[in-house]
């Protein structure tokens, strides 16, 4: 599927004007880049959509520890590419998505949005990608864990004040800030 450049997200990074149609993302439309678009026009591994497909047919490309089937795949916030080096998807203060090293090559970060009491006395947390756990760890709305890429959790980073944040959304997103109160 694609969709026409006028109607892609604005948090792309790419020009303007060029080919009137680009590829559309599998999941999460606006707040997530294709593998196409990440690999080709980002990173500039490929000149064509056909060599990122052979790059996925020899499985070169991964998504958070696990093999990209098509090429429209989502890479959402914070999730690890691994093509020539390990990214990590991350906003700018212009409101585009950019592709930086990943500092931390084996976890990933992700923003606990809720949480649930199931069976057994569990809690299950759905993450801002989609993602759902289930733990049996005190963790609140709004803190942020670390998961391998088995889904596991190997850190907890609370909300709290002093914190360094990175703004997701709204007017000022992209921007890093101190937690004040």
């Amino acid at each position: 599927m694609h969709r026409t450049r006028k109607e892609s997200s604005t948090k792309l990074p790419i020009p303007r004007k060029g080919t009137k149609y680009v590829a559309r993302a599998s999941s999460n439309l606006d707040n997530s880049v294709t593998v196409v678009l990440a690999v080709r026009d980002m990173l500039g591994l490929a000149k064509t959509a056909k060599e990122v497909k052979r790059m996925i047919h020899q499985k070169l490309l991964k998504i958070n520890g696990r093999a990209v089937k098509e090429y429209n795949q989502s890479i959402q916030l914070f999730n690890i590419l691994e093509a020539d080096k390990h990214y990590e998807l991350s906003l700018l203060p212009t409101r585009k998505f950019v592709l930086i090293p990943a500092k931390n090559k084996e976890s990933r970060l992700c923003k606990v949005v809720d949480r649930r009491l199931v069976t057994g006395n569990k809690i299950q947390l759905n993450l801002h990608d989609g993602t759902n756990i289930i733990t049996k760890e005190k963790i609140a709305v709004g803190d942020s864990v670390y998961l391998d890429f088995d889904n596991k959790v190997k850190k907890v980073v609370s909300l709290e004040k002093g914190k360094e944040v990175l703004i997701i959304s709204g007017k000022y997103m992209g921007n890093k800030a101190k937690i004040e109160s």
